[in-house]
């Protein structure tokens, strides 16, 4: 089974939908030690197998997607005339281009300096152009973690399901040195996933912004204001790629949802931050890492409750 975002949604889909017909089945009786055992044996082998069903599935649905839209980005570059290149020797100046020359100039200044909202200004700008014009973004690792135990009101099938959703975690084997080369590739796989740029963070979008220098190298570190509000990336979902309701009703699909109450779906996102390496001379972005952590609440319609947190962390590197 592949370790990603997707396959995590169908993996807590069909935990849900087993869960619920278990319950749906025993109704109130207790069971004896022995049975408890068996229904946990079974119940493990049948989630297991509905999984990776449901991830069978999630597969062909994929491949099955139209690309996005390709954004073409023009190159432009300006030259120094001859009177410009004459004084930049005169004076000593090792670049001569004209953008070479303001970059140079650019790395005078004291970065440490700037405001939280010329920090996600310098971010977006470094970030947006990579998604558009750099010639390859490799994708370094995607790897989803359990942040908390899987909370089911359902003591005999809980410790069986925080045992497989646990199994389940790890690093997208797909993604693991993944390169995307075509500006459809860069728009499906780089955040935000399906869109053309990669960042519309301000200032008020952010808990802190930060940036250290090491040499030509600066490192911008910004934390996003959770959002807290169910079904709402207000703050991230401007920088990040995020699971939405309708991606869990759509994945569900009609006899998922038959098990799940559509309104009781609430997606969460917090402690999300973005660690990014610019290069000072040309402002171009080098790398980046993005860490967030998502819950998922629902209610099914034979009385369980299903709620837990993951983290996602997905690191990159930019080829210019």
């Amino acid at each position: 089974m592949r370790f990603n975002l997707k396959s995590t949604l169908a993996l807590l889909l069909c935990l849900t939908m087993i869960l619920a017909a278990s319950l749906s089945g025993c109704g109130k009786q207790t069971a004896e030690p022995a049975e408890t055992t068996a229904v946990e044996s079974t119940t493990e082998e049948v989630m297991t197998d509905a999984a990776e069903t449901l991830t069978q599935a999630d597969d062909e649905t994929t491949a099955e997607e139209s690309e996005a839209e390709e954004t073409e980005a023009e190159e432009s570059g300006t030259a120094e005339d001859a009177d410009e290149t004459t004084a930049a020797e005169t004076t000593g100046a090792e670049t001569t281009a004209a953008d070479e020359t303001t970059a140079a100039e650019e790395t005078t200044l004291d970065v440490t300096k700037l405001s939280t909202a010329q920090i996600v200004e310098k971010y977006n700008k470094a970030a947006n152009d990579a998604k558009a014009s750099s010639k390859s973004i490799k994708q370094n690792y995607c790897e989803n973690t359990q942040v908390t135990p899987l909370e089911v009101n359902n003591a005999v099938l809980k410790p069986v399901a925080n045992k497989l959703v646990e199994s389940n975690m790890g690093r997208d084997k797909k993604k693991n040195g993944a390169v995307y080369s075509s500006n459809a590739d860069k728009v499906k796989n780089f955040p935000v996933s399906g869109q053309s740029w990669a960042s519309k963070l301000t200032a008020d979008d952010v808990k802190s912004a930060t940036i250290t220098q090491n040499g030509d190298v600066s490192t911008v570190t910004i934390k996003v204001k959770d959002d807290m509000t169910p079904n709402k990336g207000t703050h991230t979902g401007k920088a990040f790629s995020l699971v939405t309701k309708q991606q869990i009703v759509d994945g569900a699909g009609s006899a998922g949802m038959a098990f799940i109450k559509e309104p009781s779906i609430a997606l969460t996102y917090k402690n999300a931050v973005i660690k990014a390496q610019i290069d000072e001379k040309t402002g171009r972005l080098i790398s980046a890492n993005y860490y967030i952590q998502w819950g998922l609440a629902l209610s099914t319609t034979v009385g369980l409750d299903v709620s837990m947190y993951f983290g996602i962390e997905e690191d990159y590197t930019i080829n210019w």
